[in-house]
């Protein structure tokens, strides 16, 4: 356990004095700054607080060094576990809130330039930075795990750890900021009633379908579509259940694989095939880009507008056309297959869910 320390400490400082704190020009996984290193430009902390007077990052140094005083301390110690909880609490929530407060235009919140005045801009985060947060999350881990959480389990107890932060970053606080823009004026501010026009827009309940030739709001879409979507997937599934448990029918093996993929495919590439399946598209940017890169579509002379109506047909002899090289229609051809494919087997997945055995 005193070595996975060790190691955590040295991966953190390795982050937090030698890897570029801020993201490179040349994307974050890129590593032309080895070759062309530069202090002002792909600094560690210790740069871009002395050079680019970046003061605020300093701080950071106490939370993450200061676990250092355990290395004499027996696990068994209420302080040891103290130290790690508290250092990694202190330095995750100092790093998220340097990191909202100050923008590529300095300061984010009003408030903050009235009390300090001016600062310096930062950019994104890079991997640095990335790998002194993981350091501060296993911190907080191991503190949990060292006060017997989970029997003591460190592996456990940072594997949900890190499950819960990774779920909280991407899924949890888009969906925060989404409501929170939702609040959000032309004019920058923040009122009840921002909200209260878009919540209740007439593009989200309206009723027009019923008497006119527009279309209703998308809640009574989605309503309509998973209402479809449920009963039409239960009766297919049925069927495949019966298919299987039922019959003496060559391929369950075959269909028993198939429905292995839904579980790994995206669920935005079953919406994608779906559409390219069965819905004629019709839209005037996407007839613009066809008839640039595609094909001709279908122009109406009383209107600027454009309409076309796309088959899967026209999708495969365009790819075709487009990509006359014989390896790459190919993999178009097998790329629309696997589409298909994926479609006809999020179907037969119902058959394990409602299995008559």
């Amino acid at each position: 356990m005193r070595g996975l320390v060790i190691c955590w400490m040295l991966i953190g400082g390795l982050g937090f004095l030698i890897f570029p704190w801020y993201v490179t020009g040349d994307g974050f996984f890129s590593i032309n700054w080895i070759k062309e290193y530069s202090l002002e430009d792909y600094g560690s902390v210790l740069p871009q607080v002395f050079i680019n007077k970046k003061y605020w990052l300093l701080p950071l140094t106490i939370p993450l060094f200061f676990p250092l005083a355990t290395l004499k301390l027996s696990q068994n110690n209420p302080l040891y576990s103290k130290i790690f909880l508290y250092s990694g609490l202190i330095g995750f929530f100092y790093f998220f809130l340097q990191g909202f407060s100050i923008g590529i235009r300095g300061w984010n919140f009003e408030i903050f330039q009235s009390i300090f005045g001016d600062v310096e801009n930062q950019f994104g985060v890079g991997s640095g930075a990335v790998l002194t947060c993981c350091t501060f999350i296993f911190y907080i881990t191991h503190g949990l795990s060292s006060r017997g959480w989970l029997n003591g389990d460190n592996f456990i107890v940072g594997s949900i750890g890190s499950i819960i932060i990774l779920v909280s970053t991407f899924v949890f606080f888009p969906i925060f900021r989404m409501f929170t823009v939702a609040f959000k004026g032309t004019e920058g501010g923040y009122e009840i009633s921002n909200f209260s026009d878009k919540i209740l827009n007439k593009g989200i309940w309206g009723l027009d379908c019923l008497y006119s030739d527009y279309a209703c709001g998308v809640f009574w879409n989605t309503i309509t579509m998973g209402t479809l979507t449920a009963f039409s997937s239960t009766i297919l599934g049925l069927a495949f259940a019966l298919l299987i448990a039922r019959t003496s029918f060559k391929f369950k093996k075959t269909i028993r694989i198939l429905s292995v993929l839904p579980i790994i495919t995206p669920p935005f590439v079953i919406g994608l095939a779906i559409i390219i399946l069965f819905v004629a598209v019709d839209t005037s940017s996407y007839c613009s880009f066809l008839s640039t890169f595609l094909v001709e579509p279908d122009t109406k002379t009383e209107s600027s507008n454009c309409s076309c109506s796309i088959s899967p047909a026209d999708i495969l002899s365009t790819s075709i056309s487009v990509f006359p090289d014989e390896d790459i229609s190919l993999m178009v051809l097998a790329t629309h297959f696997i589409l298909t494919l994926s479609v006809v087997s999020h179907l037969s997945s119902s058959a394990y869910v409602l299995n008559c055995g």
